[in-house]
């Protein structure tokens, strides 16, 4: 029964260990996740901002032009 006892110790220290592990390793993917939202916002934050100057870029080109044509 005491051999029984301490290979249940064991287990239970072994599981632990796994369980603590395990957690910190949740705790990095956590951390690498929200680096990475955070990129992705920023990423899709630029493309709205380049878009609104293309498009802008995009008309005052064409003003120029029907500015050129007429003039």
């Amino acid at each position: 029964a005491e051999m029984e006892m301490n290979d249940v110790a064991d287990r239970i220290s072994e599981l632990s260990t796994q369980n603590a592990n395990l957690s910190s390793q949740r705790r990095q993917l956590e951390s690498s996740v929200a680096a990475m939202q955070a990129d992705l916002d920023e990423a899709v934050a630029e493309l709205k901002n380049s878009e609104e100057r293309s498009k802008k870029a995009g008309k005052s080109c064409l003003g120029a032009a029907s500015r050129l044509a007429s003039g």
